[in-house]
């Protein structure tokens, strides 16, 4: 038995069917320590060692695996000289076993321990005589490959240049490719494959959910946003601004302190930067990157210091406003009625400090905050996660961000376009004592009753 090495087929489907044809290759990614993907060629090293008392592997030289190989080759099924591969348990079993015979006594080693290298693991026999398979740390070429940094393409046929498909399609190599990770498999010697998303640490299940992410999320996600100004703009149409006397009136309570003015400027600022960096992201606009930030880096960094200082308001915003948005029996009179949003004219509805409309909207988005904002930290540090959990949360993290700025979209008309002079509350903090009466009646019978003591 010799020790030879054989250079990967990265696609076996597209392996040329007889020397000198043309085919096309495509590479085997590797995750570098730096969490990025790189392109190389691996070697797959068949070769027999044995292990010392210094814990060290010594390859051992191809006469004494021939001599091994001598005395067992007539055991070996099928009988095949010019390929004396060993690809069973069994066939694992005799070698190893011929080796801890004929290597006794040899001068080399003070202990006699054969271990077969084969496939990114290792066998030995264990106390028993039977054969153990491990994982292979012990040489970094079962793991680590030929960089390929030669022929390289142009930019035009670079991955990505095409769109986020070039990687993510069903059918991209990049994921979906069948990469050899061991020339002669259990249980007939025949090549042994994975994808290669898998390879590198992605998990199949993984790699459909961020699929739907790819092809479905991304190319419809503008259109999501159209149908949701689309529905806004039929609202206005049919029911139109509230221009009620009331609003008219000169603004007398204070219904919003500046802490929470305050709160919502932050919340509302780093949301706005948060859904500007990810657009660039979402989409991939290289364009508009360049021209807001420079580089990548740069708006990464933004988009993190924004998502932080995001979280940290909304946490302001639980503890400021938590209190107001527990559902009472009267908010369902409110939703009976849909606040009077629909139907033509203001209805008469029941509501506290806030209404059951802006109480859901108040736990919609505590539950996204939760969501994009855990996702958001892991993605922080997702140079250090493991693919599968990087590609997990970067899925997770997109989609709820879509629906997020969704429902911003329909915060922002409702306060604005819908209500003519609501935004305003935001800058003095004031209403009118009509306005609090109509909207918020259940809270406004409270003022009144604390207003009598002196303390509203």
């Amino acid at each position: 038995m010799v020790n030879y090495p054989v250079f990967n087929l990265a696609d076996m489907k597209n392996s040329p069917k007889k020397i000198g044809a043309y085919f096309d290759w495509y590479p085997r990614y590797q995750r570098l320590k730096r969490g990025q993907l790189a392109p190389v060629n691996a070697l797959l090293a068949v070769f027999f060692t044995n292990l010392e008392k210094d814990g060290i592997h010594y390859p051992l030289f191809g006469k004494e695996n021939k001599k091994a190989y001598e005395k067992i080759k007539d055991q070996l099924q099928p009988k095949n000289p010019m390929k004396p591969e060993l690809h069973t348990n069994e066939q694992i079993k005799l070698m190893l076993t011929a080796l801890t015979e004929t290597l006794q006594g040899n001068k080399r080693f003070q202990q006699i321990k054969p271990y077969y290298h084969k496939g990114g693991k290792h066998y030995h026999l264990n106390d028993q005589g039977e054969v153990v398979a491990e994982d292979d740390h012990t040489y970094a070429g079962h793991v680590e490959g030929f960089n390929i940094n030669h022929n390289v393409a142009p930019a035009g046929l670079a991955l990505g240049a095409n769109g986020c498909g070039d990687c993510h399609a069903t059918d991209a190599h990049m994921f979906k490719g069948q990469i050899v990770t061991d020339m002669f498999g259990p249980p007939d010697g025949k090549p042994l494959t994975i994808s290669s998303g898998r390879l590198f640490g992605c998990q199949p299940w993984v790699f459909y959910l961020n699929q739907f992410h790819q092809l479905y999320l991304s190319p419809y996600a503008n259109l999501i946003m159209l149908l949701v100004v689309f529905g806004l703009v039929l609202h206005y149409t049919g029911q139109g601004p509230k221009v009620a006397d009331y609003y008219k009136s000169p603004p007398e309570i204070v219904w919003f302190p500046l802490s929470e003015r305050w709160t919502h400027l932050f919340r509302m600022l780093s949301f706005l930067i948060l859904a500007f960096t990810g657009y660039i992201f979402f989409f991939n606009n290289v364009t508009l990157l360049r021209l807001s930030f420079g580089t990548p880096q740069t708006a990464v960094v933004v988009h993190w210091v924004a998502g932080l200082i995001f979280i940290a308001a909304s946490i302001a915003s639980v503890a400021l406003w938590g209190k107001y948005a527990k559902f009472v029996d009267y908010d369902k009179e409110w939703l009976a009625k849909k606040g009077g949003y629909i139907g033509g004219k203001e209805a008469a509805v029941p509501a506290g400090r806030l209404n059951a409309g802006q109480k859901i909207f108040f736990w919609l988005t505590t539950v996204l905050t939760l969501i994009t904002g855990i996702t958001g930290v892991f993605l922080i540090f997702k140079n250090s996660l493991p693919l599968t959990l990087s590609c997990l949360m970067s899925t997770i993290h997109g989609f709820f961000a879509v629906i997020f700025v969704a429902a911003i979209i329909a915060h922002a008309y409702l306060g604005t376009i819908a209500n003519p002079g609501t935004w305003q509350v935001l800058v003095h903090g004031k209403v009118s004592r009509n306005w609090a009466k109509k909207h918020h009646s259940e809270w406004y019978k409270e003022y009144e009753e604390q207003e009598k003591t002196g303390k509203p």
